[in-house]
């Protein structure tokens, strides 16, 4: 398996500058290997290594609005349709994304440390080893919903054999006149004659800038790509019933504007098992196709 070139900063947060005391708070993770990744991860502001520095609520409502800042700083960058060549900061297509945005952090409350070097053939092992190491094994498992689901399904994926059907982590571009100018990532694809693009549907209840952003892409691919294509809204029930009901509409509404969105709620183990069927019968070996 090709080792992919990564570079990595632990996300660090001083409570109290006047004291100089710095927490440790999360992770990213950057390659610009064949297709972009990044990958990052932080605390909530309602864990207990959080709390344990804060002396009130608005220490707490301190943490909240830098983890935001810094949250739209990654996912705006990831989302970006955007792509502006010479300013690396907000291109997440950069070589030194990193770098630069280290630079950019350097004075905050929450700030990168310097980027280190690492290669691996496993970005997520590579991700979640270092996270134990820097952050603590027992916190692990605080992430980031959408991140979960994303795992989740390429683990469901490998473990029916199916990854050398699927593309992960590429970008299309679908304006003609617009290629350099205009990327939209996808998570997932198969290919049986036509694409079929499979996208999480990364929805924060009161995150309106990143539902904003993530239905702006979406919509935007369905009225700008002219091939014919399936494209699978994949999402998640939870116990939020109002992020329930955000989801729902948001995903109805672009299901009915246009035939070829599917929704598709991964909840039900039964659709997640009817779509590998479905991969596994009619989607192309990629391995042998040129895209």
């Amino acid at each position: 398996m090709e080792r992919k070139e990564c570079w990595y900063s632990v996300i660090r947060y001083c409570n109290d500058p006047t004291a100089g005391e710095l927490l440790n708070v999360g992770l990213v993770l950057h390659s610009s290997s064949d297709t972009h990744i990044l990958r990052h991860r932080l605390l909530d502001d309602n864990n207990v290594k959080i709390k344990g520095i804060s002396n009130s609520k608005v220490d707490l409502d301190a943490y909240k609005v830098s983890k935001e800042y810094i949250e739209f700083l990654f996912e705006s960058t990831t989302n970006n349709l955007f792509v502006e060549a010479n300013n690396s900061q907000t291109s997440v297509y950069e070589h030194e994304y990193l770098y630069s945005l280290y630079k950019a952090l350097s004075g905050e409350n929450m700030f990168l440390s310097e980027p280190t070097y690492a290669k691996t053939d496993n970005v997520d092992h590579l991700f979640d080893s270092l996270f134990v190491t820097y952050i603590g094994s027992k916190f692990l498992n605080v992430i980031q919903r959408d991140v979960n689901v994303k795992k989740y399904l390429r683990t469901i994926f490998e473990e029916k054999h199916l990854m050398k059907k699927i593309r992960r982590d590429f970008t299309i571009k679908p304006i003609s006149g617009l290629d350099e100018v205009i990327r939209v990532p996808i998570d997932f694809g198969f290919k049986n004659g036509i694409w079929n693009y499979m996208q999480i549907a990364s929805l924060k209840h009161s995150g309106e800038s990143r539902n904003t952003d993530w239905f702006a892409k979406t919509k935007l691919l369905i009225d700008n790509y002219k091939d014919d294509m399936k494209l699978y809204l994949m999402y998640q029930t939870t116990q939020d019933i109002e992020l329930n009901l955000e989801t729902s509409q948001i995903i109805n509404f672009l299901s009915k504007s246009d035939e070829r969105v599917i929704p598709l709620d991964i909840s039900d183990e039964s659709n997640v098992n009817s779509l590998c069927d479905y991969i596994e019968k009619e989607a192309h070996d990629l391995t042998e196709l040129v895209s």
